[in-house]
């Protein structure tokens, strides 16, 4: 039952709660844009260390101290510039921006690599070594930089602009007009990769439903290569996990994520993270539905998702959002964490049902629908058209016998039998039910008791519904301040939810159990 389900996932946070208490200001969403300006594009951390870059519209900004003090840096270009994407490798740092490609050794002396301009975004193969070679897109193509030489690449069937592009270990991976491209020999050979063929959902020989589904299919959002196990790809289908190689991994379960508007993902070692342009979403693998992280309250749409592990080996959640850049310490979240959130809007999207869908529940549970009584109605009408029916059959049987008799002798002729069937059919109406019959005055008394049944079934259901969800927004918001859990609230959680299920038939907890 849910209430069992409820009462164990909150038991097991609450013993969290006390553990972490020390912790609790790090748990939550801190404002680190102080001394950046400009909508912030793009954000690159040195793994083990407090350094980080950010790109904005305006400027490239550097910190030493983890975003407690950001410091912005002059390039050969100008002092106003927009920084597109950073890329590490070793000790050499290079940025993409609208007047092309500049690098430097930690950032000290800039250089320009010289070539093309409005370049959209670079990468490197391997980012502890710099002479693995520097990749770079723009609206013209794929280009190797090599001193001085910018040569085109990239895969033949490469026919649409560069949304994205990414490096794992010498694997390239780049998405362009829906389509996910990999090459893992360092940009030499190239595959297309179809993530439903590969998933098991498309076939040779394909059907017109399938070639459509294939059509709407496409890649929505950023490919996270920094994944524990795996790059990440976000597609209008869900997130899937792809090897090095480019072998899908695994398709994750996409309950209570709107899939179809992800445009950011970020793989932790504490969890996968999910980012639409205004909330980020916490995956949990153990009850397989994702959980709002983050929801967006100061203008602007989020530009930026991306995990990093500081000097002090401690790992963070950063999320741009316009001009804002905010960080939260992710150590503290359970592995798995099965914290249930509380069903905003409709249950489709939400990992509880809305209370629409819950009365929807309980009226076909109880048989109290108005389409029930307006059945009765329109049967009540066909009575006075259809006209009574009556049947008749008689059959009779006839012996032929004759006599005959004289003074000697008598004898008897006995004829053939004769056998009459005789059947009828007769249809009646009662022209008056057409004006009004009996039935009528039924069911508008049935009805009248049914629209009270009905009416106190919901209000009862709503009671319930909303006490129940009080409770656990009460709840959560105690383990969000490090609090201990009151074990009677959870008990009356399991109470109201074993309620709603005895109004419901126990769909309510079919709807929302953890699986």
């Amino acid at each position: 039952m849910v209430g069992k389900y409820n009462v164990m996932l909150i038991l097991t946070l609450c013993m969290f709660s006390v553990s972490g208490r020390a912790e609790a200001d790090s748990n939550k969403w801190e404002d680190m844009s102080g001394g950046i300006a400009g909508r912030i594009l793009c954000i690159k951390g040195i793994e083990g260390t407090d350094v980080l870059y950010a790109g904005t519209e305006t400027g490239f900004y550097s910190t030493k101290d983890g975003g407690g003090r950001w410091q912005g840096i002059d390039l050969p270009c100008g002092s106003v510039f927009d920084v597109r994407d950073i890329a590490v490798a070793g000790e050499d740092i290079f940025i993409a921006t609208g007047k092309g490609v500049y690098t430097g050794p930690a950032g000290v002396s800039w250089k320009r690599l010289p070539g093309r301009q409005d370049i959209a975004g670079v990468v490197v193969p391997f980012e502890k070594r710099a002479d693995s070679g520097v990749f770079a897109w723009s609206g013209e193509g794929f280009f190797r930089i090599r001193g001085r030489s910018w040569k085109r690449t990239g895969p033949e069937l490469l026919t649409e602009t560069i949304d994205d592009a990414a490096c794992r270990n010498g694997s390239i991976f780049i998405t362009a007009g829906g389509d996910l491209f990999c090459s893992s020999d360092g940009g030499e050979l190239w595959k297309k990769i179809s993530l439903l063929k590969e998933y098991g959902e498309e076939e040779t020989d394909e059907t017109d439903a399938m070639m459509e589904e294939e059509k709407e299919f496409s890649i929505t959002g950023n490919i996270d290569p920094s994944g524990p196990a795996g790059v990440v790809i976000a597609t209008t289908e869900g997130l899937f996990i792809l090897s090095e190689e480019g072998r899908l991994l695994e398709r994750v379960d996409t309950t209570g994520l709107p899939k179809a508007y992800v445009r950011y993902a970020a793989w932790t070692e504490k969890g996968l993270f999910a980012a639409t342009d205004k909330r980020v979403f916490l995956y949990s693998g153990k009850a397989g539905y994702w959980q709002p992280f983050f929801e967006r309250t100061l203008p602007g749409y989020i530009s930026f998702l991306k995990g990093h592990r500081d000097g002090k080996g401690r790992r963070w959640l950063w999320v741009a959002c316009g001009e804002y850049l905010y960080r939260r310490a992710i150590d503290f979240i359970p592995e798995n964490s099965a914290v249930r959130v509380l069903a905003r809007g409709s249950g489709r999207n939400g990992t509880e049902p809305s209370i629409r869908d819950v009365h929807r529940m309980a009226i076909e549970y109880a048989e109290v629908s108005p389409e029930k009584i307006k059945r009765w109605r329109r049967g009540a009408e066909w009575k006075a058209i259809m006209p009574k029916v009556s049947l008749s059959f008689s059959e009779s049987r006839d012996d032929n016998i004759e006599i005959y008799k004289n003074s000697t002798k008598s004898y008897i002729v006995e004829g053939p039998r004769e056998i009459d069937t005789d059947w009828g059919i007769g249809l009646t109406w009662d022209l008056s039910d057409l004006v009004w019959n009996d039935s009528q005055t039924n069911i508008d008394i049935r009805s009248k008791l049914m629209v009270q049944l009905r009416d106190n079934i919901l209000e009862e259901v709503t009671r319930l519904y909303f006490e129940r969800k009080r409770l656990l927004a009460g709840m959560l918001k105690t383990l969000e301040n490090g609090k201990e859990c009151d074990p009677e609230k959870q008990v009356r959680i399991e109470e109201l939810t074993a309620y709603i299920d005895a109004l419901t038939g126990g769909k309510f907890s079919e709807t929302i159990k953890i699986k």
